[in-house]
């Protein structure tokens, strides 16, 4: 070994652990023969290294499969373009991937490509990727999320028409839209799902010539703005969803433009297929000097609209459906005081209403009536404001096929009690033989004192004479200290002066004092046949049953419980039932 070398230990050290085979004659070399001998070893074991590496991974278990089953592990394993790094996993890996097509396919269809977005911008290393994974997912049909159109993209986009089934494409400028429309144009054999959003700033648009069923013969899902739909002025009439939606982030704010509505309900005119009708385009303005004509959907299953409240109801009163088709109504804070009324006689809902036998009404910062026919399906939702509220529950105001239940709940988000009374609602079902109440104690109060009967001497009857079946459910805070008594299953736990769960149990029955709302109402000779009451933490109730959990407080204060609600039994032709308390079980 050369001598002198200030870390002598260290090279013998290293020498040790060379084979035996090749430490012969070592020691004899010079130190620029050394340098150059242990190169070429170096270079003959990483050779040997990377041959061993590709013998262990050929035979490791997963490799074992066969190819197509690995291909079909690596489709399913993908989730976003991180995994494509699954390619520099081995030779193995990269080679079966490059030649696996629905893996490329589903990496297209899961992805959304960010494309510049004018001529300008500097291109983006989106579009290599994209012109790469088209080319790698073979004749495989693919569906696209593009934010822009440029020429590069156009192109590609023409070269592979034949396959894409569906897209969703952003436009910023009206050369981009000629850009796609050339596309629609050039004709898209196998597309059946189109959405189109356009910037603000494309104030206007010449407008392109009609499409047919000859360049989109399988088109039958349509999303798009009002204006585009209306400047098109034909589109293939075998759609069965068309949705005509702005996009403006904030659904309250006043669009850059104005559409006619009855230009749009001109537009309408041809397309007997449609199933599903969505209007939520807040650039739809509507005049009550202009005549828009009327639109029959006889296939319609869903109408979803979000507009402001004067628009639904000048659009529901020139719209025929189906009493099958669902209702699904937003309507829209507007930015002048609201007038006239909110849903017109004789329009489209009165079909849809007819059906409605259960209303749940869920109040808070936004209100949301829903309707349910005897069999337990929803066909009507409106999602409105308080005061619209109050004009939608008019609604049920009828004596053909009344509503017999009623549910009234408060919006976690609603802290305070609910602005309009109770009688008010109440006067709007007179009909309701099953009332269910779930809200704060001070909510629920406000609900119960709204059944009493007028005083006397007047022989009118109470609100809802026909109610037989009463259930209340007070809510508490979530995470609040009953909860977290009932989650250690100490119903005796106590903290500054009181016991959580009895304290609890007997404010709930202060909501039925010795002159309460069964006892005047039974005095009358309106008695009610079955009564309910629980307590629940909020957020809990129409969750699954996997995620809460129920405590019968009834088994663990058997006296308690008996002694709260033992007055009420004689008010009862029924069961009087405490079935205890309901709780998120994560918490």
């Amino acid at each position: 070994m050369p001598c002198g070398l200030p870390f002598a230990n260290v090279l013998s050290t290293a020498l040790s652990l060379v084979p035996p085979t090749d430490q012969t004659g070592v020691g004899e070399l010079s130190i620029s023969d050394m340098r150059a001998w242990s190169e070429a070893k170096s270079d003959e074991y990483h050779r040997y290294s990377l041959a061993f590496n590709a013998i262990r991974n050929v035979l490791a278990p997963v490799h074992r499969l066969p190819p197509d089953i690995l291909s079909r592990i690596f489709v399913e394993a993908w989730q976003d373009r991180k995994s494509l790094r699954l390619t520099h996993v081995c030779r193995l890996w990269r080679t079966l991937l490059l030649d696996t097509s629905e893996f490329w396919a589903v990496a297209i269809s899961g992805d959304q490509f960010r494309l510049p977005t004018t001529d300008d911008s500097e291109e983006s290393s989106d579009e290599d990727y994209l012109g790469s994974a088209c080319l790698h997912s073979s004749a495989r049909n693919i569906s696209l999320r593009l934010s822009s159109i440029s020429p590069r993209i156009h192109y590609q986009l023409t070269q592979n028409a034949y396959r894409i089934t569906s897209m969703h494409i952003y436009t910023y400028t009206r050369d981009q839209l000629d850009l796609l429309w050339k596309l629609l144009y050039a004709g898209m054999p196998r597309l059946e799902s189109l959405v189109v959003q356009v910037s603000n700033s494309v104030a206007a648009w010449t407008g392109p010539r009609p499409l047919s069923t000859e360049e989109l013969p399988l088109l039958t899902r349509l999303t798009l703005p009002a204006r585009l739909f209306m400047i098109s002025h034909s589109w293939p009439n075998r759609l069965q969803a068309l949705a005509l939606r702005s996009f403006y982030g904030n659904a309250e704010l006043d669009s850059p433009f104005m559409v006619p509505l009855d230009m749009v309900l001109r537009s309408l005119e041809d397309y007997p297929s449609l199933k599903v009708l969505d209007i939520r385009d807040n650039a739809l303005s509507y005049s009550p000097n202009s005549q828009p004509p009327s639109r029959a959907f006889p296939a319609l299953e869903l109408l979803r609209i979000r507009l402001q409240h004067h628009t639904i109801s000048a659009l529901l009163s020139f719209l025929t459906i189906p009493s099958s088709a669902r209702l699904d109504i937003s309507i829209v804070f507007p930015s002048w005081p609201a007038y006239g009324d909110l849903f017109v006689a004789g329009g489209a809902q009165d079909a849809v209403v007819a059906l409605v036998d259960y209303v749940t009404i869920f109040s808070g910062p936004m209100s949301t009536v829903r309707g349910f026919t005897v069999r337990g399906s929803e066909c009507l939702r409106v999602t409105a404001s308080l005061d619209d509220t109050r004009r939608t529950v008019h609604l049920f105001k009828r004596t053909d096929a009344p509503v017999s239940r009623l549910l009234l709940a408060q919006h976690t988000a609603q802290r305070k009690p609910l602005p309009f009374g109770g009688r008010f609602v109440f006067a709007a079902f007179p009909h309701v033989t099953h009332l269910t109440i779930h809200g704060r104690k001070g909510v629920c109060a406000g609900f119960l004192r709204a059944l009493y009967p007028p005083p006397p001497p007047s022989g009118d009857p109470p609100p809802l004479p026909l109610l037989t079946d009463l259930t209340v459910g007070v809510a508490t805070k979530r995470r609040s200290a009953i909860s977290e008594s009932l989650r250690r299953g100490d119903v005796t736990h106590k903290r500054d002066g009181g016991a959580f769960v009895p304290v609890h149990f007997r404010e709930c029955c202060r909501l039925f004092p010795k002159v309460s709302v069964p006892n005047v109402r039974s005095e009358r000779g309106y008695r009610l046949s079955r009564f309910e009451l629980f307590s629940y933490e909020e957020g809990c109730m129409g969750k699954p049953d996997s995620v809460v959990s129920h405590v019968d407080l009834a088994a663990l204060m058997p006296e308690l419980v008996e002694r709260g609600i033992k007055p009420l039994r004689g008010l009862v032709d029924g069961s009087v039932v405490f079935s205890g308390y309901r709780f998120f079980m994560d918490a």
